[in-house]
């Protein structure tokens, strides 16, 4: 599975363009109609319909507007399928514990392993690599200010990251999930000279902080297929438990085995 992007402008400079000749036109009609109300009225508009597009791009899991990222969809090439993503780790008490489920399943998963994670606990990325998941680079540190940092630090935190995952299995990742499924064109730039594969999800169990029955609730209610559903099998700077997230993870798979989805 790989993606191909065929457009020659992505949508976020597509907007910029669009954003400046508007800007351009709000300029000129202002001095044409001697009207300094139009000019605010006019540049309030432009930046404000850039802004909401901008925020969208940053912050929703299924927008494309910096770079095309990988969902289900992409994923499973528009055919049936679910791809199980556990972000944050490796965690030494509770990833064990989600390999042996999915082992136990025959179930191969995404994990977003950060390279902090990783220098801690190699043995349970070797294990991953061992049983066939796929490892994804989560960054370094997983900053969760990442939009406001620049190309160098992010490029910092994949390439030391790359460097520890392949030193642990012999294999450099081909995918990257940025923390908190953030996108703006910096990190976008950034993949795309690293030649990385952006993954998101589609659907967001909220287990960071949620009971196993809010989790259950989210699944249940958005339930589809195909698609990536993500958990997390740590907490980046939290140390809630992740047993909810073991116990939906089990619960999943059944559901998902009864409805004919695995």
């Amino acid at each position: 599975m790989e993606i191909v992007n065929n457009m020659i402008l992505s949508k976020y400079q597509l907007v910029t363009i669009l954003s400046l000749i508007g800007l351009t036109i709000v300029i000129v009609l202002s001095f044409v109609l001697h009207s300094y109300l139009f000019l605010i009225w006019g540049v309030i508009l432009v930046f404000g319909f850039r802004t909401i597009l901008y925020m969208y791009g940053m912050f929703s899991a299924r927008s494309n507007f910096f770079f095309k990222t990988v969902k289900g969809k992409e994923f499973f090439n528009n055919q049936k399928g679910i791809l199980f993503r556990f972000d944050d780790g490796p965690h030494p008490l509770y990833t064990p514990q989600i390999l042996d489920i999915l082992k136990s399943e025959g179930i191969q998963a995404l994990f977003a392993v950060t390279g902090n994670s990783a220098e801690k606990y190699p043995e349970i990325v070797q294990r991953m690599y061992r049983e066939n998941h796929i490892i994804a680079n989560h960054t370094y540190s997983h900053p969760c200010n990442i939009l406001f940092l620049h190309y160098k630090r992010i490029r910092d935190e994949i390439v030391r990251t790359n460097q520890i995952i392949q030193n642990i299995t012999g294999v450099e990742p081909r995918y990257f999930c940025s923390p908190i499924g953030h996108k703006n064109q910096i990190i976008g730039k950034v993949i795309k000279d690293l030649g990385l594969i952006p993954v998101m999800w589609d659907i967001r169990t909220w287990d960071t902080h949620a009971s196993y029955e809010q989790i259950m609730a989210v699944i249940k209610k958005k339930l589809k297929s195909p698609a990536i559903i993500m958990f997390h099998d740590s907490i980046i700077h939290s140390k809630n438990d992740r047993e909810p997230t073991v116990r939906a993870l089990r619960e999943t798979i059944r559901i998902l085995k009864e409805q004919k989805y695995l």
